[in-house]
């Protein structure tokens, strides 16, 4: 399958799914910063925040806010989303390219690239 249809793919079921982890995040709430990357018209550039908290030493209530129009950012967002709300702190420094890979149902170097971005970002802010 090629990166494209990977990414039109998981896409899809994102929009069905009508964004399950995207939400505003509030003033009051943290707001990590966890990929930005230059794209879309005029060559602005796309942000991804999260925003989660620790209990129990796991994430909870992880969700995120992107700003402008690249699709692999709510690829990569929902996909770090499914794999670590709930999860212990430590899994974000467990998740691998193998992982991400069969999560996705395909290879995206993009959706990768962005996803390893965000993973060191999160462990940063934890």
């Amino acid at each position: 399958m090629s990166e494209r249809s990977v990414i039109r793919a998981y896409y899809d079921r994102v929009v069905a799914a009508d964004f399950p982890g995207a939400g505003t995040i509030g003033e009051d709430e943290p707001r990590i910063k966890a990929v930005a990357v230059r794209g879309c018209h005029g060559n602005t550039q796309n942000l991804l925040f999260f925003t989660f908290t620790v209990e129990d030493g796991c994430l909870r209530g992880m969700r995120y806010e992107c700003q402008y129009c690249d699709p692999t950012m709510y690829v990569t967002a929902e996909l770090l989303r499914e794999l670590l709300d709930g999860q212990p702190v430590a899994r974000i420094g467990e998740i691998d390219d193998e992982e991400l890979t069969e999560a996705l149902g395909g290879t995206s170097r993009k959706v990768l690239r962005e996803a390893r971005t965000a993973l060191g970002l999160l462990a940063e802010a934890v």
